[in-house]
């Protein structure tokens, strides 16, 4: 069995056989271009790199439709696309290791489709981002020890539209978060969390913390 190493290279490392290979397509031209984040929304998959992300058609052998680079703020620094969700029909949220978010548009044909300014959410990384679709409720954890809720504001006027999110509440951690998932409620005992939105966080020192949001 041969797959791709990080560097882009060949090598033979065996796998087990529950395992199919499938097509390998190399859609980032530099072996340094890490693909970092996925989404996939209608009929395209958005990948995020390093400063940039880029559509994809995975329908159409996977071939690149468009890639949007990330305003730099400071030209000596990275920025890391490292997360990207769906927030609502036709809409992407892209989530930095600036702790900023820029809301991306599938629909618009102008050059930018990137909308308005960036959205400032945390102090560090961001590193964690979930989405309930019942409540509408946006779900950010980050480096910076906090999770925080959210809920997307629009404004509209004419052919224009403002997206925002507004926070709903922030809960304070002790480490840096690496990680968070929502929490079924079959697998967790039913007094170990009240009533809510349940999510189980990782941080950086190997501590896992479940924790339930209880707003509206």
């Amino acid at each position: 069995q041969s797959t791709w190493a990080a560097d882009g290279w060949l090598s033979s490392i065996e796998s087990d056989n529950n395992w199919k290979g499938g097509e390998f397509k190399r859609v980032l031209q530099s072996n340094y271009e890490w693909i970092l984040s996925l989404s996939i929304s209608s009929d395209k998959l958005i990948i995020g790199s390093i400063e940039k992300f880029v559509d994809i058609d995975y329908f159409n052998n996977y071939n690149v439709i468009d890639v949007t680079h990330i305003p730099k703020s400071d030209i000596s620094r990275d920025i890391y696309i490292t997360d990207i969700a769906s927030v609502r029909s036709g809409y992407q949220l892209i989530c930095t290791s600036e702790g900023c978010v820029y809301f991306y548009s599938e629909n618009n044909t102008d050059e930018s489709r990137l909308l308005a300014e960036k959205q400032q959410l945390h102090s560090d990384w961001i590193t964690g981002l979930l989405v309930d679709d019942q409540s509408q409720c946006i779900f950010t954890c980050s480096k910076d020890c906090t999770v925080k809720v959210w809920r997307i504001e629009i404004d509209s006027w004419g052919s224009n539209t403002a997206l925002k999110l507004h926070r709903l509440g922030t809960y304070r951690l002790p480490a840096p978060l690496t990680t968070m998932e929502f929490i079924q409620e079959s697998t967790v005992e039913s007094d170990t969390l009240s009533n809510g939105i349940k999510l189980i966080l990782g941080d950086q020192f190997g501590n896992l913390q479940l924790i339930s949001w209880l707003g509206n």
